[in-house]
C-alpha cells in the first residue's frame, strides 16, 4: 500500500488495482477543463480503479456534484470507498459491467461521463450516449490508448472499429484524435445529438476527447455532410469531401478540436489552483497555451525535421522559424502534438520556401 497526493485528492493505492502515475498532468489538465463548464455535473467515472479521477473531479470543482463509481474488480471497488473516506467525501460506488450498469439506470441523473478503459473506448460509446442522450445537453470524457491502431500500425483495426482509415506519419496522434471524433459524431448523431469539441489532446500514450452532447438534428447531419477526407504527399495535407482513390484516408473530423472560451477560462485558472505545484502549473501553461494557438487554425500540422529532411537542409528551430515568420508577416503557431511541429494557414509551398530561406541565411553565417 503506498499513499499518494495528486492534486487536491490524497489517496492510497494497492497492487492489483491500476494506478498510472505518468497520467497525473493528463488528470489535471481534464479536472481543469471541468472548472470550466459553467453548469452543474453530476458524475459517473466508468472505470474508476483508485478512484482518482472522480475523486479529484469532486475535489477540486464546486460544479461537481454527485460522482458514481464503477468498476468491474472487487477490489478495486473496495479502494474506491476507502479512498472516499480518506478525502471526506460521500460517493456511489457499484461493482459491475459499465455496459450492463449504465443500461440498468433509470433515473436523469448523470449527466457527464467519464471513460477511462485499457485500449479503446468504442464499444462503450453506444450505451453513454444513448444513456445521455436523456438531457438536452450533457458530457463525455473519453480516453483511448490503442494508439496503434489509431496512429495506422494496424490500419484494418483501425477501418472495424472506427470505420475510418488512419495515416501512419508524424501527424497520426491529430489525426488519431480526428478520427475518435468522427466516431463519436457517428454515434451521437444516431439519436439526434450533435457534438461541440471542448477539448482534445494527446499526452503520452493516450489520446483524449472532452465533448459537449447537444439534441440537435439538423446540425448533427451538418456535422456529418462536412466530414473531410485526407491525403497526404510530400509533407503537404490536402482535405476533399470525397475519397479520390486509395491515397485519400479518413473519414475524419475537420472543425476545431477545443473550444476557445473553455480553453482561454482554463489558462485564467491555472494560476489560482492552489494545490498545483510550481512544475504543473508550468506544464498546464505550456500545454493550454498549445490548444490555444491551435483554435481556428488549419487540420493538421506541419513538422520542421520532415520538411528540412525532404528539402535536404540542415533542420531550424521552431522559436527561430516563428519569428522568421513573423518578420515576412507569416502566422506559425505552435502545436502540442509536437513541440517541434507547427500550424499555419499558409500554404505548404510557402512554408517550405520560408523555412529553406531560413536555413540558407543561417548557413551563411
Amino acid at each position: 500500500m503506498k499513499e499518494i497526493k495528486e492534486g487536491k485528492a490524497s489517496i492510497v493505492v494497492e497492487k492489483g488495482v491500476f494506478y498510472n502515475p505518468y497520467m497525473r498532468l493528463s488528470r489535471s489538465i481534464s479536472s481543469l477543463l471541468i472548472s470550466t463548464i459553467r453548469e452543474k455535473v453530476n458524475v459517473i467515472d466508468g472505470f474508476s480503479a483508485s478512484g482518482i479521477r472522480g475523486i479529484r473531479y469532486r475535489l477540486e470543482n464546486k460544479n461537481v456534484g454527485k460522482v458514481l463509481f464503477i468498476d468491474i474488480s472487487k477490489k478495486a471497488v473496495e479502494l474506491t470507498k476507502k479512498n472516499l473516506e480518506k478525502n471526506s467525501l460521500e460517493g456511489k460506488v457499484e461493482k459491475g459491467n459499465f455496459i450492463e450498469l449504465i443500461e440498468s439506470l433509470k433515473k436523469k441523473e448523470y449527466n457527464f461521463i467519464e471513460l477511462d478503459p485499457f485500449g479503446s473506448a468504442v464499444e462503450f460509446l453506444w450505451p453513454s450516449v444513448r444513456y445521455l442522450s436523456k438531457f438536452k445537453e450533457s458530457y463525455l470524457s473519453t480516453t483511448f490508448t490503442d494508439t496503434a491502431v489509431l496512429c495506422g500500425v494496424q490500419e484494418k483495426a483501425c477501418f472495424r472499429k472506427y470505420h475510418s482509415l488512419p495515416l501512419h506519419n508524424y501527424s497520426c496522434h491529430e489525426i488519431g484524435i480526428r478520427i475518435i471524433l468522427r466516431k463519436l459524431l457517428e454515434v451521437s448523431s444516431e439519436f439526434g445529438i450533435a457534438i461541440e469539441p471542448l477539448l482534445s489532446f494527446y499526452y503520452r500514450h493516450q489520446m483524449k476527447v472532452i465533448v459537449k452532447l447537444k439534441h440537435d438534428k439538423e446540425k448533427a447531419y451538418s456535422q456529418l455532410s462536412r466530414l473531410k477526407y485526407i491525403f497526404y504527399k510530400n509533407n503537404c495535407f490536402r482535405l476533399s469531401r470525397f475519397r479520390r482513390n486509395s491515397h485519400y484516408k479518413g473519414p475524419i473530423w475537420g472543425e476545431d478540436i477545443h473550444k476557445k472560451e473553455n480553453v482561454e477560462q482554463a489558462v485564467k485558472l491555472i494560476e489560482k489552483k492552489e494545490y498545483y505545484s510550481k512544475t504543473e502549473k508550468k506544464e498546464l501553461k505550456k500545454m493550454y497555451n498549445a490548444f490555444s494557438q491551435e483554435i481556428g487554425e488549419r487540420p493538421f500540422f506541419y513538422s520542421i525535421h520532415e520538411i528540412a529532411k525532404e528539402l535536404k537542409l540542415n533542420p531550424v528551430g521552431i522559436k527561430e522559424l516563428i519569428g522568421y515568420g513573423k518578420k515576412l508577416g507569416v502566422k506559425i503557431k505552435r502545436t502540442h502534438f509536437s513541440w517541434q511541429g507547427f500550424k499555419s494557414k499558409a500554404s505548404c509551398k510557402k512554408i517550405k520556401m520560408l523555412i529553406k530561406r531560413l536555413a540558407r541565411e543561417k548557413s551563411k553565417g
